[in-house]
């Protein structure tokens, strides 16, 4: 019985009938493993990774089978006396890049096995099918992170793929890409069926000759089970300041892929915003602790605050509150305050100041000055609850206060 592995796209076969015995992309012999049904919590996590519903009912997974190139090498361990390695009981596949295994119909395109002719004649009658496959929903389904997404520690793959980001990269047109897939790279005969999967940025193409020779290629490498030029374009848009739509429009013009929108979002917030977080903590406890250190010589602090809201006027939803250090014009802290905890727009900035200043004073940091603009609202808190702490203006407001008295 010949049984073929259920991770979307693959089409490795548990028993094949040929000569050869199957290997994976990597080289080494494939490995076929039954899903997990006797640990509910880890079936669970296979489902999600390979796109099934939850629900399916036992009996329909006990003939299932997943192959090894959907497991990375620090999920096995070997086998004590033996070659051959076990697959960890705790081990979880990558996720799915694209569709759903019901989602998609596979179409092949196969050529006749060409007539004895010369070699320039075989490659110009040559025709090469590739196969785009789309996910039918206008919803983009090609990123999934699973409950384990950032609980292992560090392993020297992880480690390399790190490393992955200061790889040169280039604009490779599809046409292009084609020529390079005309003749089997392990006997030179030719590529009679070409497949191509393509999510985001990353592109996979599958191929098999006419001697039934078999390979595969993608454009970069997988972290987590999803594309590392799919997680670098996201990175690059954020921590530029940018937002996706311009990244997203500019594209289109050329008609370069890039991740669709819920994409970019899911792993902005599944991984992006928690790196943007815990640097910031990290910082953030540093100048802390430079601040000790400068009341430890009996130098208070000197600050300056302002507030920015995200619309200009009296309708403003979201105002931000910064707090500066005037001697190191580093930010020492900022609040966020939203409109639904103020009576007012206008209101949101005493708040954020409040806060702030309080959580800075929380942290055992002496503060001696504070330079504000002349809101009537913050010189009451200042006078009535901060009285320790010397209130100045901002020349510039006092400037601008003046001119228009005189105009």
């Amino acid at each position: 019985m010949v049984r073929l592995c259920q991770y979307p796209g693959c089409f490795n076969k548990a028993k094949c009938l040929r000569l050869h015995a199957p290997v994976s992309k990597e080289g080494g012999p494939l490995t076929f493993h039954k899903l997990p049904v006797n640990d509910p919590e880890r079936l669970k996590l296979w489902l999600l990774a390979i796109r099934w519903d939850v629900n399916t009912p036992i009996e329909k997974l006990h003939g299932c089978r997943l192959c090894s190139e959907h497991f990375s090498a620090d999920d096995y361990e070997p086998e004590k006396g033996k070659s051959k390695r076990l697959l960890k009981s705790s081990a979880v596949p990558g996720p799915a890049l694209l569709f759903q295994p019901n989602e998609v119909n596979y179409i092949f395109h196969f050529t006749d096995k060409p007539a004895q002719s010369p070699t320039q004649s075989e490659e110009n009658d040559l025709d090469i099918s590739m196969l785009s496959l789309e996910c039918p929903s206008d919803k983009d389904t090609s990123f999934v992170p699973t409950s384990s997404t950032s609980t292992s520690t560090p392993t020297s793959a992880e480690e390399r793929e790190g490393e992955m980001w200061k790889e040169r990269k280039w604009i490779v047109n599809e046409s292009n890409l084609k020529e390079l897939l005309k003749r089997c790279q392990e006997c030179g005969a030719i590529i009679t069926t070409t497949q191509e999967i393509s999510s985001g940025s990353l592109i996979q193409v599958r191929w098999e000759c006419e001697k039934r020779h078999q390979g595969h290629w993608k454009s970069c490498a997988d972290v987590r089970g999803m594309a590392l030029n799919n997680l670098l374009v996201a990175a690059s848009v954020l921590f530029t300041g940018a937002i996706y739509t311009d990244i997203a429009e500019w594209a289109a013009l050329i008609n370069l892929q890039v991740p669709k929108k819920t994409t970019f979002y899911t792993m902005q917030s599944s991984y992006l915003i928690p790196v943007v977080d815990a640097a910031y903590t990290e910082k953030q406890a540093a100048i802390i602790d430079d601040l000790h250190i400068q009341n430890a010589h009996q130098k208070g602090l000197h600050l300056s605050g302002d507030g920015r809201s995200d619309i200009p006027g009296f309708s403003a939803k979201y105002n931000t509150y910064s707090l500066m250090d005037d001697d190191s014009d580093k930010i020492v802290h900022f609040e966020l305050v939203q409109v639904t905890e103020a009576s007012s727009s206008v209101a949101m900035e005493p708040i954020g100041l409040k806060r702030g200043l309080s959580k800075i004073l929380e942290k055992g940091i002496k503060v001696d000055v504070l330079t504000t603009d002349r809101s009537p609202s913050i010189r009451n808190i200042m006078r009535v609850d901060y009285p320790f702490v010397q209130h100045e203006f901002d020349i510039w407001h006092v400037a601008k206060r003046w001119q228009l008295s005189h105009e």
